[in-house]
């Protein structure tokens, strides 16, 4: 059967779609030129795994141990698809304490991706969604996504990446009602 894999009529189109993937880097495990890291190769699969899951349309879970570097392979991703002219609003939900370390670690890892990266939060922040939805990465926390649903509801968001996601483990918060909405 392999070794007539490629001739049968059935399997025609699934190869098309791998020869597409492969020609858009999704099976390339390498990070951006500019990534300022090495990926462990346990992190080079998930970021691999990223690019798979939006080439084919479909979200995922990236759960892992505490400190093995989730959000370094997520801003590899947001990299990749910077260089690739895909990166548009992507919304990045988060507690309030992991906001300095998001900023950080983008500084320090992918620093291009800092030129165009807003904090939704406090009381000065933008209430225009065309403003907000204006810039690639809008970082925000669980609380103000609450508050602010129904401005950040009118941004067609690229994706929606939900760090320490267990803040909407019970369906019936008003916290898991917003994100749902994303």
């Amino acid at each position: 059967i392999f070794e007539n894999f490629s001739q049968v009529d059935y399997n025609k189109p699934l190869l098309a779609f791998k020869e597409e993937l492969s020609k858009e880097k999704i099976f390339d495990a390498n990070p951006p030129r500019e990534f300022k890291a090495n990926l462990k190769p346990f992190q080079a699969d998930g970021f691999k795994w990223m690019k798979t899951l939006r080439a084919t349309g479909n979200g995922g879970l990236l759960a892992d141990d505490m400190g093995l570097g989730k959000t370094v392979q997520v801003i590899a991703f947001l990299l990749y698809l910077k260089e690739q002219e895909k990166l548009m609003p992507t919304l990045i939900v988060l507690p309030k304490s992991l906001i300095d370390n998001w900023i950080n670690e983008i500084n320090k890892f992918a620093p291009t991706l800092s030129k165009n990266l807003y904090i939704h939060t406090g009381t000065g922040r933008y209430k225009n969604e065309k403003i907000i939805g204006k810039f690639d990465i809008v970082l925000t926390t669980y609380q103000t996504l609450t508050k602010d649903q129904m401005i950040l509801g009118k941004i067609d968001w690229e994706m929606v990446i939900l760090d320490e996601a267990q803040h909407i483990k019970n369906p019936t918060t008003a916290i898991s009602n917003a994100v749902n909405a994303m």
